[in-house]
């Protein structure tokens, strides 16, 4: 089983501050077989909360890098040693897990499989490739929807995101 769960933070009172993007910030967690990535709380907690964007942005792009390299790792940008593999053993299976490594400078938010060095496994899954993608586009979907019903004028963001789900769901390239 793989699910994406977020929850978007009420951020109406940010419009003072001249917010013009609303829906990046909440609550985002994974669900990958037996294990557990993230928060989620009934609550909005200020203290646990991450960018929504940034995850779901991130997870299209490694898929789509995916298809070129082997395996890819998604760094978690607010802690400094995990990351999120994802790792193609064949065209129906992904491992998805949790690992820690060292994010060296320079690092990016999203790396290929030799330029990190697997510290320690916290948990691996295996996913049908297929169910996997089904759920990816499934939750980045409503995500878009959301961030359109929030957000009434033209956005750049939301834009590049449209643009990443087209690529996702017609096999285009990065």
């Amino acid at each position: 089983m793989f699910k994406i769960k977020y929850k978007i933070f009420d951020d109406s009172e940010d419009e003072i501050e001249g917010n013009e993007f609303h829906g990046e910030i909440g609550y985002f967690q994974l669900i990958v077989g037996d294990s557990e990535y993230g928060a989620y709380l009934d609550k909005e907690v200020d203290i646990v909360s991450v960018s929504i964007y940034w995850w779901m942005r991130y997870f299209v792009e490694a898929t789509l890098k995916l298809r070129e390299e082997n395996p890819i790792y998604i760094s978690d940008i607010e802690t400094p040693r995990v990351w999120i593999e994802l790792a193609k053993q064949n065209d129906n299976t992904i491992i998805i897990g949790k690992i820690e490594s060292p994010k060296l400078e320079g690092s990016s938010a999203i790396e290929s499989g030799n330029k990190i060095e697997k510290k320690k496994i916290d948990w691996e899954e295996k996913i049908n490739f297929e169910e996997y993608n089904v759920e990816l586009i499934s939750a980045f979907e409503k995500y878009l929807n959301d961030l359109n019903t929030l957000n009434t004028q033209e956005n750049c963001y939301i834009e590049e995101l449209e643009k990443l789900l087209d690529q996702l769901k017609n096999n285009e390239d990065i």
